[in-house]
């Protein structure tokens, strides 16, 4: 199925019936990595599961210019998403870059909101000085994928993982994904959650870089917070025995509260 905002089409699909839950996958990552990983199949037979391709991503339209990725307009596709399918609030779920594009949803509707989950680290704003140490590795990652150096952008990743290499290399656009870091270099995001119906649910993996900052900054927004233990960033995102029973007992919650 296909939404149209922006201009663009945004891909996704559709599993179950039920409250509506949508799930925004991470950076290079598609509507597919939720099934792949078991959550479709985990969630649909309760709600109605909405995996969402962000603008570059799976089968939605990826257009090559830095100038179509800015995060609150990829945001705002995600409501594309939830008035196609005519959503008035959902249960929204990201990961990694997903629980960016998710928070700042939520921080520009929060009316359309009956909860937010987070996994990764994509929920903060990041004060001045930490945005420009932020933004120059990113350039490089970009400029680095401008000239199709694949090599140096897993380089400058420090992802020695050949395997996760190729799993999100596969069928990529080196121009594309350039964009979309040129995209998120472009302006910073204001995400504000104090309009959300009850608190976030975050969770990051326990080798996340800056973990016990980014745990910090979940507990001062009062989020519901998990570790994910003996996991690295990839590793959180496909445990689903883990990660689907924290998740479904927060959401069964969540739509209680509401």
């Amino acid at each position: 199925m296909y939404a149209r905002s922006r201009g663009w089409r945004i891909h996704y699909v559709v599993e179950g019936s039920g409250p509506a839950l949508i799930l925004v996958p991470g950076f290079m990552a598609s509507a597919s990595s939720w099934a792949d990983a078991g959550y479709v199949l985990r969630f649909s037979d309760e709600f109605q599961v909405i995996a969402v391709d962000p603008l570059g991503h799976g089968k939605s339209d990826s257009p090559t210019e830095g100038e179509a990725y800015p995060v609150d307009q990829c945001a705002l596709d995600i409501l594309a998403v939830l008035d196609a399918e005519s959503v008035e609030a959902a249960h929204v779920w990201g990961y990694s870059r997903g629980g960016l594009l998710a928070s700042v949803l939520a921080t520009a509707h929060p009316r359309r909101m009956r909860s937010l989950v987070v996994g990764g680290s994509g929920f903060l704003t990041m004060p001045p000085p930490l945005v420009s140490a932020f933004s120059q590795p990113l350039r490089r990652k970009a400029e680095a994928l401008r000239v199709g150096d694949w090599n140096e952008y897993w380089t400058l990743m420090g992802l020695n993982n050949l395997a996760v290499r190729g799993a999100l290399q596969y069928v990529q656009d080196s121009h594309v994904v350039a964009a979309i870091l040129e995209g998120r270099i472009a302006k910073e995001p204001a995400i504000d959650l104090s309009g959300l119906p009850q608190p976030p649910l975050v969770y990051l993996a326990e080798r996340e870089p800056g973990i016990e900052f980014l745990k910090q900054q979940a507990l001062a927004i009062n989020a519901e917070f998990h570790t994910v233990r003996g996991r690295g960033h990839y590793g959180a995102f496909r445990d689903v025995e883990t990660i689907a029973p924290i998740v479904r007992h927060y959401l069964t919650s969540a739509r209680i509260r509401i």
